[in-house]
């Protein structure tokens, strides 16, 4: 945080927006922040289609084997911050981020083939 601000860098923690423009953020509580480049970051939370699917879950995220498939629907695959992979369950690997989403992606793709063969 002291980097970010001796860099003039503000962080803003907690906050509901309500608009993002081209030059500012809106927030819900009317406060506009302007900015040249506005980072959202946020965690990873399970989605309401994962919930309303009939797809296991686990920790509210589609339940996920090694090979990335579904452990109730084995012709299911997926990858990224909307599975838990059952083995890891209680391992911070992988973490909810883009980057293994992506490297998931090949592998996914691999799996599906060798499951249709």
């Amino acid at each position: 945080m002291s980097h970010l601000s001796q860099k003039g860098i503000d962080v803003e923690n907690n906050c509901k927006v309500k608009e993002v423009t081209p030059s500012s953020i809106v927030l819900q509580d009317d406060r506009v922040i302007s900015c040249d480049v506005a980072i959202w970051a946020t965690g990873a939370e399970p989605q309401k289609v994962s919930a309303d699917s009939d797809l296991d879950l686990l920790k509210g995220f589609y339940r996920v084997n090694n090979f990335m498939q579904s452990c109730s629907h084995p012709n299911v695959f997926a990858g990224g911050d909307c599975v838990t992979m059952e083995n890891y369950v209680d391992s911070p690997y992988p973490t909810k981020a883009g980057v293994y989403a992506v490297r998931a992606g090949p592998i996914i793709a691999q799996n599906i083939m060798k499951y249709l063969n």
